[in-house]
């Protein structure tokens, strides 16, 4: 913004998180959202992860509760590599684990539920190899 126009109309530069009232800076209430938050409740259960019990909170996402549980290796490649979790909000598909039996789910993405079932470091290609050479 020029300082010709700030003089012009009597602005100031927003900030992230600022609003004005009579030319002061005032701090703008969060907002609530509801498509892609979900609030953490202290509300602990347990999830099942390769078949051990592993505890979660209701309102997080499957790859927090296992990076609390200090679960680091996630998948496995089409090469037999194991990785973790790279960008932890849904586009690299580091995370992709199986998840009450469907392939390729998104951990970070995924919302824990009670008894939840999971599977790391599976891959379906090496899995029908394996079978395949036997």
């Amino acid at each position: 913004m020029t300082k010709e126009f700030q003089k012009t109309c009597n602005a100031v530069p927003l900030r992230a998180g600022e609003a004005f009232k009579d030319n002061i800076p005032v701090a703008i209430p969060a907002v609530k959202r509801k498509q892609d938050i979900t609030e953490i409740v202290d509300r602990p259960f347990t999830i099942n992860v390769d078949g051990v019990s592993f505890p979660a909170l209701e309102g997080e996402n499957v790859l927090s509760a296992l990076l609390a549980s200090d679960i680091r290796q996630l998948m496995k490649s089409d090469y037999g590599t194991l990785s973790g979790a790279y960008c932890g909000m849904g586009v690299c598909h580091c995370c992709l684990l199986h998840i009450d039996g469907k392939h390729k789910q998104r951990a970070c993405q995924t919302i824990v539920r009670p008894g939840m079932r999971i599977q790391t470091q599976r891959n379906m290609v090496l899995e029908q190899e394996e079978k395949h050479d036997r």
